[in-house]
């Protein structure tokens, strides 16, 4: 017997090392930075006003500890050629009471999460899979494979990534403290594809 894992979609997650001079930076850039309302809808979290939060030169080898993560997931993981950069990388605040609806990332090959400060306290990433099938069976248990709905507990200085097209949201934030998390998107570097498919990104 053979099970064969058809299609997948690679959800990547680890502990990153920070100084605790990285954390201290990291931590102050949050509370100082400026935020704004993403709609007219007041429940939903902030985005920091600046979507370049990795090109700070305080913060570079934070950067490049992601940088490295990222290019494990394409080279080590899906077996890319590629390299990959960051396109943009903004906060997220997100208060009391405060979700997100799903969506996902357009104009974006990988997309992560850094969490420098969560605890029991940080509300949960979840990813839905909408392209679901039309029955619906009783399940014995619920694993990764036959769910089309799964949850990230975030902790101290957890990186999520996953492919920018998978819907993903924030879920409610129930504790009166402040969740924070920095976002980003990317894409690969150099020549992507084949034939007449091929594009080159610099």
């Amino acid at each position: 017997m053979e099970i064969i894992k058809i299609f997948p979609k690679i959800l990547f997650t680890k502990e990153i090392n920070l100084s605790l001079k990285e954390e201290k930076l990291l931590n102050n850039l949050i509370l100082k930075e400026n935020y704004r309302e993403n709609s007219s809808m007041t429940e939903k979290p902030l985005s920091s006003i600046n979507f370049e939060i990795l090109e700070k030169k305080k913060l570079k080898s934070i950067k490049n500890k992601i940088i490295n993560e990222l290019n494990y997931y394409s080279n080590k993981i899906m077996k890319y050629q590629n390299n990959i950069k960051i396109t943009n990388s903004w906060l997220t605040k997100t208060n009391i009471n405060n979700y997100s609806h799903y969506h996902n990332h357009t104009n974006s090959f990988l997309s992560g999460v850094f969490y420098p400060n969560a605890d029991n306290s940080t509300a949960e990433i979840s990813f839905m899979n909408f392209n679901t099938s039309s029955f619906k069976g009783s399940l014995l248990e619920k694993n990764f494979d036959n769910s089309d709905l799964i949850f990230i507990k975030p902790i101290k200085n957890l990186l999520v990534i996953f492919p920018s097209e998978i819907y993903h949201r924030i879920e409610k934030q129930k504790n009166i403290k402040t969740r924070y998390s920095l976002a980003f998107n990317t894409l690969p570097i150099g020549e992507f594809g084949e034939a007449d498919s091929k594009i080159i990104f610099k």
